[in-house]
């Protein structure tokens, strides 16, 4: 399982690199992939805890380098993919925006088509028992999350993935960076599922409604694809459940598609401060435990303004 995960880590940073002209940035790429994802503590943590974020991170990955060939049969490909990875994490279903918004009518057939498949194929074998299950754990995580229902955890099995125990990962500074856990235990505040849905949806629209303010202009996919991922990696926050670092390898296609459709942006000392800080304290990640936390914000914050300042790039010409 490991080698899985470290092939699908290699393989997404590939994939992602593969269509890039730009062999100055397809350097930055992998430099970023094997610095800021596989040597940090949250890659060990995702292996350690056995978790697949990889392989939806892979399966973005796939359709974006498909999506790039502009070839009809290829791109209604890249959007079955994306379309499949929905059934296996609901939250990419927000991927479907930008989709919709720049009219990408191809990925959206293949989504169409992937999506479905990806929810029925697990019911040839056990029926609607497996959406039955995945509904039934969300619940409980949710519960638990309120702290409605207390979860007890057992490490009565020792074992050691890249010179980690499970042990000492218990003992690592495991935040949860989720807004219901930072208004619960930090701003005192109680914060519920559907105000979080709520204050979610109005992000959303705000995005929309700047992105509509500027001038019209025709999207590429690297755009679009960037705008799709942020959506997820934005949404990851406002689920009701806990958010831990080793879902932060949605940071390698934001950072990769960041890169590929950099315009100078990083002039911008505001985004380099965000950027240079947020990286920072997760390179601090085991120095103290609230710098998972911290650098998980600052990188949305990062992320999200990023994006914004490319929109008023593209509007401009």
């Amino acid at each position: 399982y490991l080698l899985i995960q470290w092939l699908l880590l290699l393989g997404s940073i590939y994939l992602l690199v593969s269509g890039v002209k730009d062999h100055n940035k397809r350097i930055i790429i992998w430099i970023m992939g094997l610095i800021f994802i596989s040597s940090t503590y949250f890659w060990r943590l995702h292996v350690e805890r056995g978790q697949v974020y990889i392989l939806n991170v892979f399966l973005i990955a796939l359709s974006y380098r498909l999506a790039r060939s502009n070839k009809t049969a290829l791109m209604t490909l890249a959007g079955l993919i994306f379309g499949f990875a929905v059934s296996l994490r609901p939250p990419l279903l927000l991927f479907g925006i930008p989709v919709l918004f720049f009219r990408k009518w191809k990925l959206l057939l293949g989504g169409i088509i992937g999506l479905p498949l990806g929810i029925f194929l697990p019911g040839i074998q056990s029926g609607h028992l497996y959406w039955s299950s995945y509904f039934s754990a969300m619940k409980i995580h949710a519960l638990a999350h309120l702290g409605e229902l207390r979860m007890i955890y057992s490490q009565n099995q020792l074992y050691n993935i890249e010179g980690i125990t499970n042990w000492e990962a218990a003992k690592l500074p495991i935040e949860d960076s989720s807004l219901l856990n930072l208004f619960k235990y930090y701003l005192r505040i109680p914060l519920y599922p559907y105000i979080l849905e709520i204050i979610f949806l109005i992000l959303l629209v705000m995005m929309l409604v700047f992105i509509i303010n500027k001038k019209k202009f025709t999207a590429g996919m690297d755009f679009v694809f960037l705008w799709g991922v942020l959506f997820v990696f934005l949404a990851d926050f406002f689920i009701p459940a806990a958010r831990y670092s080793y879902n932060n390898v949605i940071w390698l296609p934001v950072f990769a598609l960041i890169i590929i459709s950099e315009r100078r942006l990083t002039e911008n000392r505001f985004l380099l401060i965000l950027l240079s800080l947020g990286l920072l304290f997760s390179v601090a990640f085991t120095y103290y435990a609230l710098t998972p936390l911290i650098s998980d914000y600052f990188i949305l914050i990062f992320s999200v303004y990023y994006c914004m300042k490319l929109s008023e790039v593209h509007a401009e010409k």
